[in-house]
């Protein structure tokens, strides 16, 4: 085997791996959805895999000619990969909802063998590449390093260009069909005598050879192998099949969600988003101050027992539906609306099947983090392409639902951000946040804390269990420099049908206790929320 060939199956094979991993955070974010927790177990699982291939390709190499296995290896490693999709779409239902381990359980069911395989390739290539002692250092070291570059191309092209581009299938179909190609011609060439400790012996560069190797030789090996061959190429091949004729979860596949819209069986005009595992936003195309989702009542009643008479000027962190922007622009005519939505391709889909029209919203959205987005708002509209330049500020409510999972990006929860949060409202601006979390409330408590160093009067809408006590699911909360008229908001809530109740002053403080201060240096976000099993 030639060094370029050698480098390039070691390339590939590596490459392979890391494609495999970051579409992994894709395929199974419908069912355990995307945090630090995910990426997490991922990671972990993954790199478990790498070692224990690594560990068992070299054990294999000083076991038999390892020529002939590499074939083998770039077709079972694609045939794997073109089952991990489907074995992700059978078991992550069952999965859903079971936090980190569900996450370990799903990865290693359907990315931990491909990977593993994939793995045994660079030990299996330099054991084929050892002519000598004297070379082990320069041929270990260059195939390790042409492994590390393949792993980093993977990472970058996946991550940066491929989920951007394309939906995730295609890419896996592509990768698993490449490598069964790779893995056929490798196999052809060790037939046609390119390659193999057999050949270098004959050439005289090694002449160890053992006879009571178990490599494959003579008529009735090669029968053998020919028939398990064939039953892998059958095996990608039915793989492939059922990948391109499985539907995939997702109805929209972004950059960032697996998206999908479902109608309301109870109203014609009713419509639900869903991204990943999450229920995002429900809009009434023709109704927008229909609002189904108590949390989005909650954001209403707060708002109109806090916020100035007649047109606001808001700021959206997050848009999923734009539930908001509309409704806003149908009670409220002449308001100015902007929304940081990093996942541009919602605004598409809101356009298409959610009736927004963003003229009729006077709304602009800036597809953009929201931190950034809110950066460059703060250095005087220093950003891309100037499109913070024309937005209409100080806002007078900023309205916070942006997730990731089920958890709030952990830095749009800090001291950090709310400081600059606060910077670009008005003196008595009113910031309402959607946040999931139960019992004990670790996240929540941690929130507000942040949020009362930052802000005059913080305040909670919850409802309570028959004994009194806070119930999990969404929480919002309410932060301003303003006074927060009690009696106001419960009568809202009581008018929009909301159970829940306010809490605030002594109440509140006694609730929050010690909660730690999220700051950039320290926001555990995920794993404060403690998500109930089943």
């Amino acid at each position: 085997m030639s060094q370029f060939v050698a480098r390039a199956l070691v390339f590939t094979s590596s490459a392979a791996v890391l494609v495999l991993e970051i579409l992994a955070g894709r395929l199974m974010a419908p069912y355990v959805g995307v945090s630090l927790e995910t990426f997490t177990g991922i990671i972990g699982t993954v790199l478990a895999a790498i070692a224990l291939g690594s560990w068992a390709g070299g054990r294999l190499a000083d076991r038999q000619d390892p020529a002939p296995l590499i074939g083998r290896a770039f077709i079972l490693g694609g045939l794997l990969a073109l089952l991990a999709p489907t074995l992700t779409a059978i078991l992550g239902a069952g999965l859903r909802g079971g936090g980190a381990v569900a996450v370990v359980v799903l990865t290693a069911v359907a990315f931990f063998a491909p990977s593993a395989v994939l793995s045994a390739v660079s030990p299996l290539v330099v054991k084929l590449r050892l002519a000598s002692l004297d070379e082990t250092g320069e041929v270990v070291g260059s195939l390790s390093a042409v492994g590390t570059a393949g792993a980093l191309v993977g990472t970058f092209v996946t991550g940066f260009v491929l989920l951007a581009t394309l939906p995730t299938r295609p890419v896996v179909l592509a990768v698993g069909v490449v490598l069964v190609a790779i893995g056929v011609w490798q196999t052809l060439q060790f037939r046609q005598g390119d390659g193999g400790i057999g050949a270098q012996a004959e050439s005289g560069t090694d002449t160890d050879t053992d006879p009571d190797s178990d490599a494959d030789t003579g008529p009735d090996a090669d029968s053998g192998t020919d028939y398990g061959l064939s039953r892998m190429i059958g095996g990608a091949g039915l793989a492939a099949i059922a990948l391109i004729l499985v539907p995939g979860p997702c109805e929209w596949e972004t950059t960032y969600s697996c998206a999908n819209v479902t109608l309301d069986p109870d109203n014609a005009s009713g419509r639900t988003l869903q991204l990943d595992v999450l229920s995002h936003s429900y809009v009434d195309l023709d109704d927008p101050t229909n609002l189904r989702f108590r949390y989005i009542r909650e954001f209403v009643a707060v708002i109109e027992a806090t916020a100035p008479e007649g047109p606001l000027t808001t700021l959206g962190i997050g848009g999923g539906g734009f539930t908001m922007p509309r409704y806003f622009a149908a009670t409220r005519p002449g308001s100015v609306n902007t929304v940081f939505e990093i996942d541009d391709a919602l605004v598409d889909i809101a356009e298409s099947e959610l009736g927004l029209d963003t003229d009729e919203a006077n709304l602009t959205v800036v597809a953009s983090d929201a931190r950034l987005a809110l950066a460059r708002l703060d250095s005087e509209g220093d950003g891309e392409s100037g499109s913070e330049d024309s937005l209409t500020q100080p806002f007078d409510v900023v309205v916070g639902d942006a997730f990731a999972g089920l958890s709030v990006p952990w830095h749009l929860t800090t001291l950090e951000f709310l400081e600059t949060l606060k910077r670009s409202m008005t003196p008595e601006g009113v910031y309402v946040m959607n946040i999931i979390d139960f019992p004990e409330f670790r996240f929540l408590w941690a929130e507000v804390n942040t949020l009362q160093q930052v802000f005059d009067n913080v305040a909670i809408m919850a409802p309570l269990d028959d004994a009194g006590q806070l119930l999990g699911g969404n929480v919002v909360v309410l932060a301003t420099d303003g006074s927060i008229d009690a009696d106001a908001v419960v009568s809202n809530l009581q008018d929009r049908d909301s159970d829940s109740m306010v809490i605030m002053g002594a109440e509140l403080a006694q609730l929050v206790g010690d909660a730690p201060t999220l700051t950039d240096d320290f926001a555990p976000v995920d794993q404060m929320i403690d998500v109930p099993l089943g």
